[in-house]
């Protein structure tokens, strides 16, 4: 069952007329999602549309939604068929072309990339390490070389497998392209942003975030990697909606021929601005990348042919997705268990929030079906230093362990905790003076005896200053003639807390994925850099000067002196309407381009195509082979 927007997709389909259907699905084979170039699309349709009836249908095609428009800062206008509807196109126009799938399974030999562990994990893993350690920029806004090299070490992404996208992105002289990559794409979730010199989470995004099913994330971060990680060019869009095509519902289980896929694109005129080697290049990337992101495995047969095929089904209609929230709010989702080795297995249907409580109090062991993380007395005293204190961990592992917690594992964990605490670190503030005669002034000052609770002096030239009484304190110096300066010297910035650590009763936001976040990549869809256009511009701009015109010009078919017909003519090339002309007592429609030479004068351009021709002719004709004419106006 498709989903409401499926559904408004559909419906507008069914009220294009004929030229305005050739339009929409010639642009859709020639651009996919990319940027229409009008000048392509009207040589492509020459002798079948006329260039006012292209203006026409591409405004109407707003008006339906099935094109979308931006404009640049100059104020030229670009149109674009919304991601949404590519895949749904495909279904409709690509994917009954393609050959019945062979037993490709007994094909694949060899199985080159296995599917690495759930991108979702890995997005988290890296979160919990920007909650702990903060992610400070340098003053050129780059993520310090110390910190890029402790992200390499975490990730289970390497740089391979990202080979064959071309990725452009900010500073590839200091990122690795994996590290680019899962950067870009916490921005694009917006889950964290740049703020005051450093990379910080947002909470609201993240409580929203950690509200989702696994299976929603994935569809999440599929769709906005097809966006940003993909080549742009149409030819490679079309193999990415094609193959998501092949991977949703049932067809998620069976090695697909990345040649066979290729194949169909070349040979239905889908992927005219790339060779075929080209298209099987930026196949296999893409495929790559898909591997690494835990979406399916790479194999190939015996004689090199590489095939692909997809851990789960992907993208998958919206409504069914409300269906499974539905069933997970009667069942919720399953919980972790503690073992007695101090190891956390956690499955893939827990709720992502049991994990980032894990991220930020256990150590990361594996990430597989199954997921381990073990319980370290350093781990839990780091998680104690970031807020979230031993007896909260143990409550929480009560709650939500299956089997319980062993005997062994809650004692020892109450040991800890007890261990924690013992000593303690206090930041203080330190006034120093300059002297001991301004430390002595201090102290003989008639109001030190007020300040002694707030201010104590612990040598020659030093006082303990009590924090919450500063401003107080520094206005008595001031007055006294001692103003201290206003910075404070190694004053360090507040511990770090560790976000989210409680259920939120109601969520802050509700989740929504933006491909057009300002991430690191710069390849991809980049239409949404650009100003939206909602409104659609007069009709009646197209034909101007319509009145100045003789009726009998466009309302009856008669016969006139080559003067006026050239007249006629030259005014059907200015609108850019076709032309009705009779020859040989026979009517048809020709579509003039321009105005040549000949005796008198002579007319290039085009017969359209009628249910007596079908086919486009290309002409040159001269008044003396037709009788009667008339402008045919757009209807």
């Amino acid at each position: 069952m498709a989903n409401p927007e499926q559904m408004a997709f559909e419906k507008s389909m069914e009220q294009l007329n004929q030229q305005e259907r050739l339009l929409y699905l010639t642009a859709f084979r020639l651009f996919g999602s990319s940027a229409l170039q009008l000048d392509s699309l009207q040589e492509e349709l020459s002798g079948q549309l006329s260039g006012l009836e292209l203006d026409l249908a591409v405004l109407r095609l707003r008006g339906l939604q099935l094109l979308k428009t931006v404009k640049k800062t100059w104020g030229e206008q670009i149109y674009y068929i919304p991601s949404a509807h590519l895949v749904w196109l495909t279904e409709r126009i690509i994917l009954p072309k393609l050959p019945l799938s062979g037993d490709h399974d007994s094909m694949v030999e060899h199985v080159l990339l296995e599917a690495k562990s759930d991108i979702t994990g890995e997005v988290l893993h890296i979160l919990s390490y920007i909650a702990i350690h903060g992610m400070p920029l340098t003053a050129k806004g780059t993520i310090h070389k110390k910190t890029l090299g402790r992200l390499g070490e975490m990730t289970v992404l390497q740089s391979s497998d990202f080979e064959g996208l071309a990725l452009s992105y900010a500073h590839p002289d200091v990122y690795p392209v994996h590290i680019a990559v899962i950067m870009d794409l916490l921005f694009s979730l917006g889950l964290v942003r740049k703020e005051e010199g450093q990379i910080t989470i947002d909470e609201d995004v993240l409580n929203s975030w950690l509200d989702l099913s696994n299976e929603q994330m994935r569809q999440n971060i599929y769709h906005i990697a097809v966006e940003r990680y993909g080549s742009p060019i149409p030819g490679a869009r079309h193999f990415r909606s094609l193959l998501t095509c092949c991977g949703r519902r049932d067809a998620g289980l069976s090695w697909l021929s990345l040649d066979m896929l290729c194949t169909c694109l070349v040979d239905n005129g889908f992927a005219r601005q790339m060779t075929t080697t080209e298209l099987a290049d930026a196949a296999t990337g893409w495929v790559r990348l898909l591997a690494a992101f835990g979406y399916g495995e790479l194999g190939s047969s015996t004689d090199g042919t590489y095939y692909f095929r997809f851990e789960e089904p992907v993208d998958d209609d919206a409504d069914r997705a409300e269906d499974r929230d539905e069933v997970r709010s009667e069942n919720r989702y399953s919980g972790i268990f503690v073992q007695p080795d101090f190891e956390i297995m956690v499955p893939q249907s827990a709720s992502k929030r049991l994990t980032w409580i894990l991220e930020g109090c256990a150590e990361l062991k594996a990430r597989d079906r199954m997921t381990i993380y073990k319980l370290t007395k350093e781990r839990l005293h780091l998680a104690a230093e970031h807020g979230l204190e031993p007896d909260t961990v143990m409550e929480w592992l009560e709650q939500y362990s299956e089997t319980g917690v062993p005997d062994q594992v809650r004692l020892t964990l109450e040991q800890w905790g007890a261990e924690l605490g013992k000593t303690t670190f206090e930041a203080v503030i330190l006034l120093r003076c300059a002297n001991l005669k301004d430390a002595d002034a201090i102290e003989a000052h008639p109001s030190y005896s007020v300040w002694r609770s707030d201010m104590e002096r612990i040598g020659p030239n030093h006082f303990i200053v009590n924090k919450d009484k500063l401003n107080e304190i520094q206005k008595h110096l001031t007055a006294m003639g001692l103003s201290p300066a206003k910075g404070i010297k190694g004053l360090s910035p507040d511990t770090r807390i560790y976000p989210l650590t409680k259920e939120q009763a109601e969520l802050a936001v509700r989740f929504c994925a933006e491909t057009g976040r300002q991430g690191f990549v710069y390849t991809g869809n980049n239409l949404h850099y650009y100003e939206k256009v909602e409104d659609t511009p007069d009709i009646s701009n197209l034909m101007p000067d319509f009145r100045s015109i003789p009726k009998s010009w466009y309302e009856e078919w008669r016969e006139y002196h080559p003067s006026t017909a050239k007249q006629m003519v030259q005014q059907a090339i200015s609108w850019r309407i076709r032309l009705g002309i009779e020859c040989a007592g026979i009517r048809r429609e020709f579509i003039p381009e321009s105005i040549g030479r000949g005796e008198p004068w002579s007319v290039n351009g085009y017969f359209a195509p009628d249910r007596v021709i079908n086919v486009v002719e290309k002409s040159t004709l001269v008044p003396s082979e037709w009788t009667k004419m008339s402008l045919i106006l757009p209807k």
